[in-house]
Order: C-alpha cells, then sequence, then structure tokens
C-alpha cells in the first residue's frame, strides 16, 4: 500500500468510525478496498511464478514463460451483476482456486441493517409524538363542556357586562371555582372573571399592555361552618390569567386558609396596630400598602354584616388621618378605594391630601399621595372613620368661606 493510499484510509476510518460517521456509497467501497489491500496476506501470493502484466482476470498466458522477475501484483476480479463488491487479490499463476471474502459487502449489510433499525426507532417516535400531540391539543377548537348551570352563567355574563359578542368562555374550573376569560371593545380589553359559588370578581386590563402582564383576581369566601375554629376566617381564592405565545389565555388558580400566623409579617408597634385591627373585626391577611407621615396605610377585608355570611369588603386605614377609613365591596376593584385627610397649614389655611389605593393587572395593590386645595377637587365634605368605624361626614373648608 503507498503512503497515499495509507493516508486515504486513515481519513475514511475517521470519517466512517468516528462520531456521527457517515460514507457516501463510493466512500464505503474504496473504504473496503483499501482495508483489503491492507490486511490480505501475503502468503497467498506465489511469488516464484511470473505474472503477466494483461492478467486481468487471473489467467496467465500460456504462449511462453516469461523471464522477467517475478513481481507480487494486486489484480481486480470483475465486479458480478448481483452487485457483489470488489475484491483485490495477489494473483499467482492460474485462478484463484477459492474465492475470498468480501468485506466491502459484509460492511455495507452492517450498514443497511443499522439503519433500518434507526429508521423504524424514528418512525415509532413520530408516529408517538403526533398521537400525543393530537391528545393533547387537538382539541382545542371544541368548546369546553358547560354544565347547565355554567351555560347560563355565560349567558348572563354575555348579556350585561359589555363582553364581545362570543368573547366569553370557560377556561378554569376546580370544585365550586370557575375562572372565565372574555374580550371588551372589540378586543382591546382582555378580562378575566372569577366565580367562586354566588360570589364573583372581575378584572379587565388593555390586551396589547406591554409585557403581556398576566390577570389577578381574588376573592375571600366566608366560612361554611361559623363553629369551625379552622374555618374562622374563611378561605382566599384567587385566579391568575396568562397568554401562550399565540395568545390562548391559561389560568391558575390558588387558594389558601386564612388564620393568624399572616400577622407574623409584622413586627414591633405594626404587630399590636395589626392585632387590634383583626379585634376589630379586619381579617387577618391584611397588608400596609405605603406610609402617611411616618404611619401605615392598611389594606384590609372585613365582613359586610359582621356575619361572614353576606360578603366583605375592602378597606383603607390611614392610621395618621385619626384612622380614616375608606371601603368598598370587595369585588369592585376597578376604582380604587381614596380617602382624605384635612391639616391646617401655619398660614391657616386648609390642605387637603388625597390617598388612593389602585391595582395593577395582577391585582397588586399600590399608594398613591397628592396634596392640593379642596376648591381645586371640587368637593365640600369628606367620610372619615369614627370610634366604631361609623362614617362621620365633615364639610371642608373653603379660601371663599373663610374657614
Amino acid at each position: 500500500m503507498t503512503p497515499d493510499d495509507a493516508a486515504e484510509l486513515r481519513a475514511l476510518q475517521a470519517k466512517a468510525y468516528g462520531r456521527d460517521g457517515r460514507l457516501a456509497d463510493q466512500e464505503a467501497r474504496r473504504l473496503a478496498d483499501l482495508e483489503s489491500a491492507r490486511s490480505m496476506p501475503f502468503g497467498r501470493a506465489d511469488l516464484d511464478e511470473t505474472v503477466e502484466p494483461d492478467a486481468r482476470d487471473g489467467r496467465v498466458a500460456q504462449d511462453e514463460p516469461s523471464t522477467e522477475t517475478p513481481v507480487p501484483r494486486v489484480v481486480d476480479t470483475p465486479r458480478e451483476p448481483s452487485g457483489v463488491g470488489q475484491s483485490s487479490e495477489l494473483s499467482g499463476v492460474g485462478p484463484s482456486s477459492e474465492p475470498s471474502a468480501d468485506p466491502a459487502a459484509s460492511w455495507r449489510r452492517v450498514v443497511r441493517t443499522h439503519l433500518r433499525v434507526v429508521i423504524a426507532a424514528s418512525l415509532a417516535l413520530l408516529l408517538v409524538g403526533v398521537a400525543g400531540g393530537w391528545a393533547l391539543f387537538g382539541r382545542g377548537s371544541d368548546a369546553t363542556a358547560l354544565s347547565p348551570g355554567q351555560q347560563e352563567r355565560r349567558v348572563e355574563l354575555q348579556a350585561g357586562d359589555d363582553y364581545d359578542d362570543g368573547s366569553v368562555r370557560l377556561i378554569a374550573e376546580d370544585d365550586d371555582t370557575v375562572v372565565w376569560y372574555a374580550t371588551r371593545r372589540d378586543g382591546e380589553l382582555a378580562c378575566v372573571v372569577l366565580d367562586v359559588g354566588e360570589a364573583s370578581q372581575d378584572q379587565c386590563a388593555r390586551a396589547d399592555a406591554e409585557g403581556g402582564e398576566p390577570l389577578n383576581v381574588s376573592l375571600s369566601v366566608p366560612v361554611s361552618d361559623p363553629d369551625d375554629p379552622a374555618e374562622e376566617y374563611g378561605t382566599s381564592i384567587s385566579a391568575t390569567v396568562g397568554f401562550t405565545t399565540s395568545g390562548e389565555p391559561l389560568a391558575w388558580i390558588y387558594r389558601w386558609e386564612i388564620n393568624d400566623t399572616m400577622l407574623g409579617q409584622f413586627d414591633g408597634a405594626e404587630r399590636e396596630r395589626a392585632e387590634a385591627l383583626v379585634a376589630d373585626g379586619y381579617l387577618p391577611g391584611l397588608s400596609i400598602v405605603g406610609y402617611f407621615h411616618d404611619e401605615p396605610v392598611w389594606l384590609a377585608e372585613r365582613p359586610a354584616d359582621g356575619t361572614q355570611s353576606g360578603g366583605f369588603v375592602q378597606c383603607m386605614v390611614v392610621d395618621a388621618a385619626s384612622e380614616a377609613t375608606a371601603c368598598q365591596v370587595s369585588d369592585d376593584r376597578n376604582g380604587g378605594l381614596r380617602a382624605f385627610s384635612l391639616e391646617t397649614a401655619d398660614d391657616g389655611t386648609t390642605v387637603l391630601w388625597t390617598l388612593r389605593i389602585r391595582f395593577t393587572g395582577w391585582g397588586s395593590p399600590y399608594l398613591t399621595i397628592e396634596q392640593g386645595d379642596p376648591a381645586d377637587i371640587g368637593i365640600s365634605y369628606i367620610e372619615l372613620g369614627g370610634e366604631h368605624q361609623d362614617p362621620i361626614l365633615v364639610e371642608v373648608p373653603t379660601s371663599e368661606s373663610g374657614g
């Protein structure tokens, strides 16, 4: 074998047997030829016999003996029509009495067998993937089966809440909790409705909001058994709606029991104040949304009628403003909460502070505080919380009244 043949052999072997190796048919035949030539035993050649240069078919001319020095030579046998690969042999006088093994054919048989196995396994995996994908997602066009009560609720939502025609659909449910998705203003607003029994809460946001911010709604469910200590404060249920890359809504439902351990987030004076609010009838799941004059501004819920059977109201409590309180029904968050604080400046004029709690698309509260003249705002009175949270109307003095 020449140095060039040896180099070619090494290159083909690296390509065939290396990682992810693959050869074309012509390269495979060439590799088989080179490996056969390298591994052929020289003992099979009769070096004492004369080989004619034109003995291509393995036969030696009988006319006259050759006087040249005998030289071993590689002679190719003719390719058979059956597709059997070439074989190379050091030939002596006369044809070989035994056919040599064909390494190229054996190598190709191994490759073909391997390819059949790989192709069959790939087709099987493809069929499993197609079947699984159809089972998981192939029914997306079919509407979720609704119970008669859910069908009535969908008709009610469609008819009474200004949702786009045909946009109301159920996207998640868990026991008595149902999450609906709908749009308003020809798809400009994306909305989620959370139903828990007879209670309901909704939230809308711009459908093209930057970042695709999810929608979030929550409800506090009254206790089902007032005598059960485990249900002293009821259950909080929330739903979060996000969107797939194709714009399809997906919903997650969370629920947890409300209990006194929620007060562990507060320390010192704030812990004492939180305990006092709970003693006044607020649920333990209260939170501090900000500070006004270095005093906390609380967001808390309490039973609407004191029995937890008539729903809940959500309240903002401003400690620095004589515990001024503003409340609204818990399922009406779109408008937020607003409270006022009146102060007398050093020059005797009246300063009005306006505190507002609004909610993000996630349902997270945030506080804004504004200062202004009562006349600029256009109000004549504000509502403050009394000793027992009873409303007290206070007239707002203006510059025109001289007060």
